[in-house]
């Protein structure tokens, strides 16, 4: 046990650590069902609608629902299976490394995804002709995402192989991750406070055409859907630092006493189960501060209705 992943349980798992893993086993459920839900729903409605999908401003949710989805379904069953097996006192370090494996991987697809949003947003607001000149921007956003993935992956294998290049290798990627999200940020703040101001003067002394107004209300919309954004970033930081502070305020092996080995445990299963707190977080962020989606919620929840009624009423009239 020791030789893998699980080595604060040494001979059998203590009562807090029992009673923390079995409260952390109900919160990752609930956490199961939520995000398998909402994250499947928000799937099916763009599937659903012809004016999400054909529109880039829309496409990268899809593409973060997908990969949060993904993360939902892998992640939290995982985190049963090794935990039950805990409590139940028959833990296989199998289990361990197979959840720390993709604990390693889908929750950072997550976020490279988020990033690659960020930068959209950055280009969308900041220079707009050349996010109009750009083709195939579905495709390139995709590519990028994968590519991103796949050094995801890279960093795994370098991370059960040479563990001090993958530490650093994360250090560096998250490092330069969050300066790029501060300035996107900074630079759509400053945007659109010229924006603004150079809007109002205009108002003030000059009629608005047609053209400056379809303009400005792009850029309202665009500026809104980077709010959302931000808040999305906002709820992945409070969600990753408890995780960064204690893996990098301890260092693994855990030599230290048993009781302490126990508590370093119970904390790396509420830092881990924060992680993957935010694909949950994210679509319930979505429908609430998205006005479009919510509608074409509501509109295919009620189409669904109608469909059960019509049918029910003819399945009655067969019966007559």
């Amino acid at each position: 046990m020791n030789r893998c992943l699980a080595s604060y349980i040494v001979q059998s798992p203590s009562k807090s650590y029992v009673n923390s893993s079995i409260v952390a086993c109900v919160v990752n459920a609930v956490l199961f069902v939520l995000g398998s839900i909402f994250n499947l729903f928000v799937v099916v409605i763009f599937s659903a609608s012809k004016q999400l999908r054909s529109k880039l401003t829309f496409f990268p949710i899809l593409v973060l629902c997908v990969a949060d989805l993904t993360t939902v379904i892998v992640v939290h069953p995982l985190f049963l299976l090794q935990a039950i097996a805990e409590i139940l006192k028959i833990p296989k370090c199998s289990y361990k490394v197979v959840y720390f494996s993709v604990l390693y991987i889908f929750p950072g697809i997550s976020a490279s995804t988020l990033l690659f949003m960020n930068i959209e947003r950055y280009i969308a607001i900041t220079r707009p002709l050349w996010h109009l000149s750009i083709n195939k921007k579905k495709q390139k956003f995709v590519f990028a995402c994968v590519l991103c993935w796949l050094l995801m992956v890279a960093n795994l294998m370098c991370r059960l192989y040479k563990p001090p290049y993958s530490k650093a290798f994360t250090m560096v990627g998250t490092g330069i991750a969050c300066l790029i999200t501060l300035f996107t940020y900074a630079s759509i703040y400053y945007v659109s406070r010229n924006r603004r101001s150079l809007t109002q003067h205009e108002d003030t002394n000059a009629e608005t055409t047609q053209e400056a107004s379809r303009n400005k209300i792009n850029f309202l919309n665009d500026l809104k859907i980077a709010k959302i954004y931000f808040l999305i970033v906002i709820l992945s930081f409070i969600c990753y630092l408890p995780t960064g502070i204690v893996v990098f305020s301890t260092k693994y092996p855990w030599l230290e006493g048993e009781a302490k080995r126990t508590l370093l445990g119970q904390v790396y299963t509420w830092t881990n189960t924060s992680i993957c707190m935010t694909s949950t977080l994210n679509c319930l962020v979505f429908f609430w501060a998205n006005t479009r989606l919510r509608k074409e919620a509501w509109k295919l929840w009620k189409g669904f209705v109608t469909s059960e009624q019509s049918s029910s009423g003819g399945s009655n009239e067969a019966r007559l």
